[in-house]
């Protein structure tokens, strides 16, 4: 089964999905930017299931080249901090946005 409909209509109903994207690429130097975690089968099931879920404030990115926490960019009412693993976690309110290294993902150190 092709789940990937079910993911993209449940994304473009997420209100926080473009604005962590935009965070994600403008904090990427080159390559191939990929979103993880539960922002992926959360709009899945619930478009699946016709579930109305509130939207999805916690979103995860792989990048393959992301800036070093010392040249990163933030928005406008976005704080740059760093998750346990040392990763770029941007943080604005309620809404989160880590940006995962990919050799970190592959090989966490």
């Amino acid at each position: 089964m092709n789940f990937t409909p079910y993911f993209t209509k449940g994304i473009s109903n997420n209100k926080n999905f473009d604005e962590a994207f935009a965070i994600a690429k403008e904090n990427s130097l080159t390559g191939n930017i990929w979103v993880i975690g539960g922002v992926v089968y959360r709009n899945i099931v619930n478009e699946l299931y016709k579930r109305q879920g509130e939207d999805i404030y916690d979103l995860d990115f792989i990048a393959e080249n992301p800036l070093k926490r010392d040249r990163a960019k933030t928005q406008r009412g976005w704080e740059l901090i760093k998750t346990g693993l040392g990763e770029l976690r941007f943080v604005n309110g309620k809404k989160q946005m880590d940006l995962v290294a990919l050799d970190n993902a592959i090989n966490p150190s």
